[in-house]
């Protein structure tokens, strides 16, 4: 993950802590790191399973990919209650099924597997607070296989040389007291204030 997708995504995570966050990753195909997540696009907070704006987001999602040269290729969820083991929802797999049924419909075959995050938030925590940049900066990663989930010990990592930055750059968000305070919007915020930016274009790189 860049420096901003990792910011982006875990920023809007721990901001809705006590929420259920959904949100999508646009990914380029990079020789050195296989996929690359380049940017993170945060899309809805709070009772994430009834959404009535999932395909009016994912046509803008798409559409924001590829004005910047990527694709969407993968999502990220923190759930305010989770499951003991941690797999990724069953809105989270539904997001990646709907994303791969738009890849297919647009004849695009040449990325692989849409991929899930499932953030986990003490560990989120840990990074965000902390200045270890050892393996709180791994997380781990699922493809979807079909309609299956698999995991086979794949890691997203933030990039080396940047887990520093993602730090301050959380911390800007989720800190009170920040006197250099970030903001992070996601498409709920768009419809209920559309002045709110669900790209974040602003937000700090």
């Amino acid at each position: 993950m860049s420096k901003r997708a990792a910011s982006v995504s875990i920023a809007h995570a721990l901001d809705r802590c006590t929420d259920d966050v959904l949100g999508a990753f646009i990914v380029k195909d990079s020789k050195d790191h296989g996929i690359l997540c380049v940017d993170a696009v945060p899309l809805f907070h709070g009772d994430t399973t009834t959404t009535a704006y999932l395909d009016i987001a994912l046509e803008q999602c798409f559409t924001h990919a590829r004005s910047i040269g990527g694709d969407v290729g993968g999502v990220y969820e923190a759930r305010a209650m989770r499951g003991a083991d941690g797999t990724p929802s069953a809105t989270a797999r539904g997001l990646c099924s709907a994303i791969e049924d738009a890849r297919r419909r647009d004849g695009d075959g040449a990325h692989s597997k849409t991929f899930v995050i499932a953030y986990d938030g003490s560990t989120l925590e840990r990074l965000a607070r902390s200045e270890d940049d050892g393996a709180s900066c791994a997380f781990a990663t699922w493809t979807l296989d079909g309609t299956e989930l698999d995991a086979r010990g794949r890691v997203a990592t933030v990039e080396t040389g940047e887990r520093k930055d993602v730090r301050e750059l959380v911390r800007r968000v989720i800190d009170p007291s920040s006197s250099d305070k970030l903001e992070v919007f996601d498409f709920d915020d768009h419809l209920d204030d559309l002045s709110k930016d669900w790209r974040n274009a602003t937000f700090a790189t």
